[in-house]
């Protein structure tokens, strides 16, 4: 499956795939944005935390071969870009090749389960 995320954004499409995200870019986001780590960049993306759509910003213009700005030069709508950002990634998930797991619901998982309560002993 490739992960890769179609953002539109300034009239144009940008492509970045989370999975090619190296140690370096990871490092310089912490860096330029203050964003430790891939799980709180995508957490922050979710919530429109500025540091994690700055250092997402960032990653893009990166993996699309452009200029990345100082941070002191780094400025965008902001809540425009988060928009544009969760789109791209609700694409992702509605065109994945591998559906959706969902639990059976005609299995119980207690079934054929031994009690969890010790029987008394005869008296």
């Amino acid at each position: 499956m490739h992960a890769a995320v179609f953002i539109e954004w300034a009239d144009k499409t940008y492509t970045v795939d989370p999975l090619r995200i190296d140690l370096r870019q990871l490092k310089h986001v912490k860096d330029i944005a203050g964003v430790g780590g891939y799980a709180a960049l995508l957490q922050g993306l979710s919530i429109g935390d500025p540091d994690s759509l700055m250092g997402f910003y960032v990653i893009m213009l990166q993996q699309n071969g452009e200029q990345v700005p100082t941070k002191a030069a780094i400025n965008f709508g902001a809540v425009a870009f988060s928009e544009a950002v969760n789109d791209a990634f609700g694409r992702m998930t509605e065109r994945a090749d591998l559906p959706l797991v969902e639990a059976d619901q005609s299995v119980n998982p207690t079934q054929n389960q031994p009690d969890p309560t010790p029987e008394s002993p005869p008296t």
